[in-house]
């Protein structure tokens, strides 16, 4: 991840699944959706990362799950056979262009006695 630290860019190392810092470590497996950081819920489960720890991550392709519902009326695709409103549909963004996208990361640096730090973030 590409970050600002004391002014400088620098690149870290992260996993993909962020860990908020302050957060235990169930929150793992309780909210695996940490993962995704949504524009809906940036002032509330966000709030300890963002405006304060941002980071870019360049990618050449970038997949979004969105239930069939939540996508009606925004994406046009083919499908067999009738589709339920709740079913996942994989959204693939890829420049037609060929360049990287870049994609807003919000990041954390989780610590806790006697634990290694975690250095995560979610797109």
């Amino acid at each position: 991840m590409l970050v600002v630290e004391d002014g400088q860019y620098v690149v870290k190392p992260m996993r993909y699944q962020c860990r908020i810092v302050g957060k235990p470590t169930n929150y793992d497996f309780k909210y695996p959706g940490t993962y995704n950081a949504r524009r809906d819920s940036l002032d509330k489960f966000w709030k300890p990362c963002f405006n304060y720890t941002h980071a870019l991550l360049l990618v050449d392709v970038f997949y979004e799950n969105v239930t069939r519902a939540k996508c009606e009326n925004t994406l046009f695709e083919e499908h067999d056979g009738p589709q339920a409103p709740d079913e996942n549909v994989v959204i693939k963004f890829r420049p037609n262009n060929g360049q990287l996208l870049m994609v807003a990361c919000l990041w954390s640096k989780w610590t806790a006695p006697g634990q290694p730090d975690l250095l995560s973030f979610g797109p």
